[in-house]
């Protein structure tokens, strides 16, 4: 398999090949294949520019999915767990046996819809960096130019940062916080043995905590962000201390660099650019 292919269908053999297939979970291989098949299932163009590339890869996280964990049985679960306040991402997750990532997104699409509860869910790195987001209930993050969430920063009173400082941080953590916005609970989950290692976060507004299970938790922190002076901007001591003494250099990233390079037939390789 080459290394920048996630999937590769080989229509004379009629076979499916995935990238790391030993090393992945049931779980995951289940999503990959769903993922791969969805293409032609939905008869997605094979050479689209990037607002085609960008929705099909939508589509096909969709339908993977929707055909996973499909929507009758999911929300007749979560109306179930409502009557108990008892909702849980955990209950999805192992009902379907889909990871905690879908099982996260596959409540978050339902929540609103079905049972009239806004919520939000991220998923970041141990810096904080959002990787996926979507919200609809007034969550205090920053966004882009065009309303985007990913590469965004959060605020480190946030349970998605708070857990990776936590003696065990594999266990689910709940958490309150109160923001310029209101005070929202938030549930995160590391998963472990996933490379690279992210936090999924679901969480709602404080009003809604009441339908959740882990609504008990003591955790509870103060958020001023995006107020920078909360926690990204240094304190008067430190910027005193260092001011002109540090230089820092950036570290660039391949895949970003690749984007900006334009390949011209003059210089480039048509075999190595095809591959």
């Amino acid at each position: 398999m080459p290394g920048f292919a996630r999937s590769i269908i080989d229509t004379e053999h009629r076979r499916i090949y995935i990238a790391q297939r030993n090393e992945l979970r049931t779980r995951q291989a289940r999503k990959a294949v769903l993922q791969t098949l969805a293409g032609s299932l939905l008869e997605h163009e094979t050479d689209p520019d990037l607002d085609t590339f960008l929705r099909q890869r939508m589509e096909t996280a969709y339908f993977a999915g929707a055909v996973l964990a499909p929507e009758e049985a999911v929300v007749s679960r979560l109306e179930a767990s409502k009557e108990q306040h008892d909702i849980d991402v955990e209950d999805v997750k192992e009902l379907f046996y889909v990871s905690y990532e879908m099982a996260a997104w596959r409540t978050a699409n339902l929540l609103t819809h079905h049972l009239g509860i806004e919520c939000h869910l991220l998923v970041s790195d141990d810096m904080g960096t959002i990787v996926k987001g979507y919200a609809n209930d007034g969550l205090p993050v920053d966004r882009d130019d065009y309303g985007g969430l990913e590469t965004q920063r959060l605020c480190r009173r946030w349970g998605a940062r708070a857990t990776f400082d936590s003696p065990d941080r594999f266990v689910t953590h709940h958490q309150y916080t109160d923001t310029p916005e209101g005070t929202f609970f938030c549930i995160t989950h590391v998963e472990a043995g996933r490379e690279p290692t992210y936090a999924v976060t679901m969480g709602v507004k404080f009003g809604d905590a009441r339908w959740f299970r882990g609504r008990d938790t003591a955790n509870r922190e103060t958020s001023g962000c995006p107020d920078p002076t909360c926690c990204r901007n240094p304190s008067t001591e430190a910027a005193e201390r260092w001011e002109n003494k540090v230089i820092v250099s950036a570290r660039s990233q391949a895949r970003i660099l690749g984007l900006l390079l334009t390949p011209t037939p003059s210089w480039t390789c048509r075999k190595c650019w095809l591959w």
